[in-house]
């Protein structure tokens, strides 16, 4: 059990070292820059997957016969990824990411309703 409650304490203060830190990243080139340097292989497989995941979405939105252009998209993951890139370099309304589901569940209902924040996130763990 101490065991169990000493990892839950080292991941919560590396979250937060995390998040503190990554308040201040203002772009993609720095967001690049903080992941190449704190996980250096995590960053590597990311990149290199990078072309295909892209692919992969854009199939999937031109099979569905969408157009991104306007559209309030909300991605519910671990992450900020490829396909909310594609949906703001198309034009999306708004774009935004969730980690936590009852935060994914509000963001939500928020943008559906109209009274979403543009480009509003949540990096809370």
């Amino acid at each position: 059990m101490l065991k169990r409650v000493l990892n839950l304490a080292e991941t919560r203060t590396r979250w937060f070292l995390q998040s503190r830190e990554l308040r201040h990243v203002a772009d993609m080139t720095q967001f690049e820059d903080y992941v190449a340097r704190t996980q250096p292989k995590e960053f590597l497989r990311y990149r290199a997957m990078s072309s295909s995941k892209r692919t992969e979405f854009r199939a999937v939105v031109d099979a569905m016969g969408v157009g991104l252009k306007g559209l309030r998209f909300l991605d519910v993951g671990p992450a900020y990824g490829d396909a909310l890139d594609i949906c703001h370099e198309e034009g999306a309304k708004i774009v935004s990411y969730r980690w936590r589901l009852k935060a994914s569940i509000e963001a939500l209902r928020s943008q559906l309703s109209g009274d979403g924040k543009q480009g509003s996130s949540d990096p809370s763990p």
